[in-house]
């Protein structure tokens, strides 16, 4: 039996394209699981890779061996303490809008250093706890738990000052455990960029995405789609990071590039967007431990978008979005539809019972409640855009081109 075969169904679970990893590491690991399991004949063991979902995410564990440390190429780190610097000194976004959430999604995040790397660069940059969410998704079970227990080896260390770990991490006889406040500060869940239930259940845009060092393992089909997910998750002009071999990847009609020393960072674009110039972003020379960043960027720097359907809801609409990020989406409707039996004008009420039909793949019932939230506010940015997507996707290209307008005025 060929290994080929087993290359092509786990790029067909996983979009990992079979010339991106080397026969020898497919059949290092189908070596090792046959071990592990007492199997002889790679037939049968292929039979019990398609038919276990449990043993095929034992596999992927064993094939998705990801290179990752704390502040990994520094300069994407760099540039998002001077992004948030500026608008938080300068344009004192954040503050004024105390009931907003910046928030960041890192996919892969492998082992979790790259996450807490970014929490830790918003802490630095002046952010509190509570004033931004990370997320870190990956498609390794194992990852997910070596990312959530927030253990580390002097390996994961290797592009950091002992200051560092001083500051963040507990040394317990060769590990370092990550201080608890930021460990729990970072929500972690296992996903597949490329399954069509991929982030169905988040309800609000990011506005940065780390995806660097995984479009490299997708062909041009799975690559495209991958990219199409994180434009439609971004918030208006936010932030994608992808690794310096996936730049000429990166469609145009999508994204521009920042200019920036290593970043590589890319600037969502609307959905048909008016020739622009690009943004010329100064990177500071100065390692990220360093302290206040100098200079006017003003002319560099677009403001924050953040996202408001967290911290503004009144009370019994934040237990139903909790409700909803754990996938428990009936009860966070019963809720929802409660509250607006009491309050028949909250926007914001009928915007969240939209998205949360929208999870549970309901698109009639949410297209109504995104209609009821335009007819009270015909401008809600939110509304406004998932409907778009979900008349795009239903093939009214009427009623998709009317709202691309409206979008853009």
């Amino acid at each position: 039996m060929s290994h080929i075969e087993i290359a092509a169904f786990l790029k067909q679970k996983i979009g990992m394209d079979a010339n991106t990893v080397s026969p020898s590491a497919i059949a290092s690991a189908i070596r090792q699981r046959m071990r592990s399991l007492n199997l002889t004949d790679e037939r049968v063991y292929y039979r019990l890779l398609q038919s276990s979902g449990g043993e095929l995410q034992e596999f992927i564990d064993v094939v998705t061996v990801p290179e990752t440390c704390f502040l990994r190429d520094r300069e994407p780190f760099t540039f998002l303490k001077h992004y948030i610097t500026h608008n938080y000194i300068t344009h004192k976004r954040l503050p004024q809008q105390r009931h907003s959430i910046f928030r960041v999604l890192s996919v892969p995040c492998a082992s979790g250093e790259e996450p807490y790397s970014i929490t830790i660069t918003l802490m630095e940059s002046g952010l509190s706890l509570n004033a931004f969410q990370v997320e870190g998704i990956d498609v390794s079970q194992k990852m997910i738990q070596k990312a959530t227990r927030g253990v580390y080896t002097m390996n994961s260390f290797r592009m950091t000052s002992p200051e560092f770990q001083a500051r963040y991490f507990t040394a317990k006889d060769r590990e370092y455990e990550l201080h608890k406040e930021i460990r729990d500060s970072v929500r972690f869940s296992r996903d597949n960029i490329l399954d069509p239930q991929f982030g169905i259940h988040r309800l609000s845009f990011y506005n940065v995405i780390f995806c660097r060092n995984l479009l490299i393992y997708f062909d041009q089909r799975d690559r495209d789609r991958a990219l199409q997910r994180l434009h439609q998750m971004l918030a208006n002009d936010g932030i994608l990071f992808v690794g310096h071999s996936e730049m000429g990847q990166i469609p145009q009609s999508l994204f521009e590039a920042i200019p920036s020393s290593k970043a590589y960072a890319y600037r969502k674009l609307a959905l048909c967007p008016q020739p622009i110039a690009a943004s010329t972003v100064p990177i500071p020379t100065s390692p990220l431990e360093q302290g206040e960043m100098k200079g006017d960027f003003s002319a560099s720097f677009k403001p924050i978008a953040t996202t408001s359907v967290d911290r503004n809801l009144p009370n019994p609409l934040e237990e139903a979005r909790k409700l909803a990020d754990r996938g428990l989406l009936q009860e966070a409707i019963s809720i929802g539809k409660g509250y607006l039996e009491r309050h028949r004008t909250d926007v914001e009420a009928y915007v969240l019972l939209a998205q949360i039909y929208q999870a549970q793949g309901s698109e009639t019932e949410a297209m109504h409640f995104f209609q009821r939230a335009l007819y009270l506010n015909p401008k809600h940015d939110d509304a406004l855009f998932h409907l778009y997507l979900l008349k795009e996707k239903m093939g009214d290209r009427a009623g998709a081109e009317i709202l691309r307008q409206r979008l853009q005025q």
